[in-house]
């Protein structure tokens, strides 16, 4: 584990609105997340944009709001989220962990103000996200952050690319909506292989437009890993 070679310095965090979100990166091994003894909130789990949005406002007081598990057990449900790779089936058990989460997502932010480091969030959503910008903003006003937001779904409404000091938003569809829905199971296909290398390269390129430092993407590529 420790030999494994991370290529950039950076730190990502995702804001959802699913798992994708964290395993496109994470199976590049773009970032060092042996540093993370948890999961970020937003990991591993389902989470609309509204919901993100509620979370964030509250501080989080609301994560538990409405929760359940699944009729099979396996899956814990709130009024916010959907979380369905847990590895306990526990109710108290989870929401140690949601706390720890939480507590790591707060620590990491606080870190990247104390070094006066630029932290990098990943978003899947349809449009620009104006909204969290605004949010982020005001929640964290010595942050330095700037959004990788990418649309995968197919959409009639082409709404242009966006770079700002905040935001990258592009569109970079997946063929079909039954596709985007199962995007990590796409992935693992030839098909949907090369579309992650094209999300890949424009997310180098995001990368390296903050840091000046160029990334080779063949060989990043190359170091694909599964991740669950």
């Amino acid at each position: 584990m420790g030999d494994t070679k991370h290529f950039t310095d950076f730190s990502i965090i995702s804001l959802g609105s699913r798992c994708w979100s964290r395993t496109l990166w994470n199976s590049f091994n773009l970032v060092n997340t042996e540093t993370r003894k948890w999961r970020m909130p937003f990991d591993g789990c389902i989470t609309s944009y509204k919901s993100l949005l509620s979370l964030l406002d509250n501080d989080f007081d609301n994560v538990f709001s409405k929760l359940r598990k699944s009729v099979t057990g396996k899956i814990f449900l709130t009024e916010f989220q959907n979380f369905q790779h847990e590895k306990t089936d526990d109710l108290e058990n989870f929401k140690e962990q949601e706390h720890f989460r939480i507590k790591q997502f707060y620590d990491e932010i606080n870190f990247h103000i104390k070094e006066k480091k630029t932290l990098v969030f990943f978003l899947t959503y349809a449009r620009y996200p104006r909204k969290l910008i605004s949010l982020l903003k005001d929640k964290f006003p010595k942050l330095k952050f700037k959004i990788f937001c990418i649309s995968i779904w197919p959409s009639k409404k082409q709404e242009k690319s966006i770079n700002d000091e905040f935001c990258y938003f592009t569109r970079m569809e997946v063929p079909s909506a039954k596709k985007a829905e199962n995007i990590i199971h796409f992935g693992k296909t030839t098909e949907g292989q090369v579309f992650e290398k094209k999300v890949l390269e424009e997310l180098l390129n995001f990368l390296t437009e903050l840091s000046g430092v160029p990334y080779d993407l063949d060989e990043i590529f190359s170091a694909r890993k599964d991740i669950s």
